[in-house]
């Protein structure tokens, strides 16, 4: 049953091109559905989601530091200065964006924003109390996500410190590499832990696992969930924990 024909006929009835033959198009889709229709099982995720394990989400909200809370305060000084101007130059944008940056980064540890060790953290020293509690269970496989490799660098003396094996995927790690610190999460089950930012968010399969611990909170929501969809997925057998940890009275409570 060749629903499509032959390729160059199909190329031909479907695609719009220059003179050279490059692809400027496509064309005659409708004709492409109704041929497809009888075989084509389209499934969103939104119709799928009844037949997914239970998924749970805990907001984890945690006090700042007293150098988390100054610098907190510091940049939301400088975004009250912009935004109550009445003209914004390119300059000023440009100003309000790196101010509500260095928030959102300091919400995780002030390391993040000045690099001065020790770096200041309520969030690590919490993360760090969860791992234990989680790492007592010996069904828990953990999906962890942070946006800033920085932050990944400083939970990973935490996860040593712990004697937990892992595996660490960020945008240095080249694509050909990818599928091996994944199938080792996978397939050994003395791998606790998948640490990614968000390079690891779209396009793993992490059905292992069945805790997601968000450290920050991304702006688009959208991120968050294609992050929680890599464990919480069809082919997915056990209920999935999602923990989002919150520093208090900082810009990620705005991002709730």
């Amino acid at each position: 049953d060749r629903r499509l024909g032959p390729a160059f006929r199909f190329f031909n009835r479907h695609r719009v091109t220059d003179e050279k033959g490059k692809v400027l198009g496509y064309k005659d889709l409708d004709r492409l559905r109704e041929n497809l229709g009888p075989v084509l099982l389209r499934r969103t995720r939104t119709s799928v989601m009844k037949d997914l394990p239970e998924r749970t989400t805990e907001i984890v909200r945690i006090p700042p530091t007293a150098e988390q809370l100054d610098l907190e305060l510091a940049q939301m000084k400088v975004v009250s200065s912009i935004v109550n101007k009445k003209y914004l130059s390119e300059m000023d944008l440009l100003r309000l964006q790196k101010a509500l940056l260095l928030a959102r980064m300091n919400a995780n540890s002030t390391f993040l924003v000045d690099k001065q060790e020790p770096g200041y953290s309520s969030k690590l020293a919490r993360l760090a109390e969860l791992f234990e509690e989680l790492a007592a269970e010996d069904a828990r496989k953990i999906v962890l996500f942070s946006e800033w490799t920085t932050m990944l660098g400083l939970i990973e003396r935490h996860i040593e410190r712990l004697g937990l094996a892992y595996v660490r995927l960020d945008g240095s790690v080249p694509q050909k590499n990818r599928q091996r610190l994944v199938d080792r999460f996978q397939r050994d089950a003395a791998c606790r832990l998948f640490i990614t930012t968000n390079a690891g968010s779209t396009g793993l399969n992490l059905q292992a696992a069945n805790t997601v611990i968000n450290v920050d909170l991304p702006w688009n929501p959208a991120v968050l969930e294609q992050r929680i969809s890599r464990a919480h997925r069809m082919g997915q057998k056990n209920p999935v924990q999602v923990y989002l940890l919150v520093t208090e009275d900082t810009i990620e409570e705005k991002l709730l």
